[in-house]
């Protein structure tokens, strides 16, 4: 079972035989614990080769990373993308941004299309 894998070889836990049931007469684990096990089935179902994994800032997550995807970080495998939203902006300033940002990437792409003698699909552009 991944989770049983993960809990004692991946984390070092030690087996146990102590009842981990709580008053909801289920398992009751922790967030870390959680998401680490979650990854590492995430792991487990995706085809072997390079993974970008791309999440909001989360201190499980920082602590679980290195664990699951050692080999694929030791192999250069993986890649760790951190994003970050600003939760308390308003809808103009959001909106705002948004104009901001269609502005400056129509303005970047009809330079690149100009400056390139082959036709480029948009992708490949943003990929520069």
């Amino acid at each position: 079972m991944v989770t049983a894998d993960f809990f004692s070889s991946l984390l070092g836990f030690p087996d146990t035989s102590k009842d981990s049931r709580g008053s909801f007469q289920e398992i009751m684990v922790g967030q870390t614990y959680t998401k680490g096990a979650h990854l590492a089935a995430l792991r487990e179902m995706l085809p072997k080769g390079k993974i970008t994994l791309v999440g909001e800032t989360e201190s499980q997550t920082a602590r679980v990373i290195p664990d699951v995807f050692r080999n694929h970080i030791n192999d250069d495998l993986f890649e760790w993308m951190i994003i970050k939203f600003d939760k308390k902006v308003s809808k103009p300033v959001s909106r705002k941004r948004v104009k901001d940002f269609n502005e400056d990437l129509a303005e970047f792409m009809s330079a690149e299309m100009t400056s390139s003698d082959d036709e480029i699909a948009r992708h490949e552009l943003l990929e520069r």
